[in-house]
């Protein structure tokens, strides 16, 4: 089984808990904050099928590198977004900006060369639907998609979308939904 997290914070989480019970060949877990990503390479030391990458996604493929926003307070939260209101939301109101590079979802699955991936988990802060309505479903038909959609404005538009592609829908809570084929 292949899996890729977007957004996988210190990696100490509800995928954690799926890895710890299931047989993967792959899994690559990316996050927008290096200290996150240094927090969840200890979370998963005992796993040597692991890909960590310090990356944002974005869905302009003609992005190189975008702003991110973290608590100036503590640079080793796992809050971390590209829009700093979803942080002043969160109660975060002093950030800190830096730039990291970024790439698309399709062009990080063609550089992975994932085409038959079987989970995506994606927690993005806010941009977990912009994220999948930009998925090349036809060319990357993942199974089981996990997403949060608690900041989004364009959640029916990504519903009806991934309907069209098979999916059926699973809200999981008031935050998270389940698409799978």
């Amino acid at each position: 089984m292949k899996v890729l997290q977007i957004g996988c914070g210190d990696g100490k989480d509800h995928v954690f808990d799926f890895v710890k019970n299931n047989p993967l060949e792959k899994l690559v877990l990316i996050d927008a904050s290096l200290f996150s990503l240094q927090l969840c390479k200890k979370q998963y030391a005992d796993y040597p099928f692991c890909e960590f990458i310090y990356r944002a996604i974005v869905t302009d493929p003609n992005q190189k590198s975008v702003p991110i926003y973290a608590p100036a307070y503590d640079l080793t939260s796992v809050h971390v977004s590209v829009d700093p209101n979803n942080l002043k939301k969160h109660g975060h109101p002093y950030l800190v900006k830096m730039d990291v590079e970024c790439s698309t979802l399709n062009a990080l699955l063609e550089e992975l060369d994932l085409p038959d991936m079987n989970r995506l988990y994606i927690d993005a802060e806010g941009l977990d639907i912009s994220i999948i309505n930009s998925l090349d479903l036809e060319k990357y038909p993942i199974p089981y998609i996990f997403f949060e959609h608690a900041h989004s404005d364009d959640l029916d538009e990504c519903l009806n979308r991934l309907k069209n592609f098979n999916y059926t829908i699973t809200e999981i809570d008031d935050l998270n939904s389940v698409a799978e084929k």
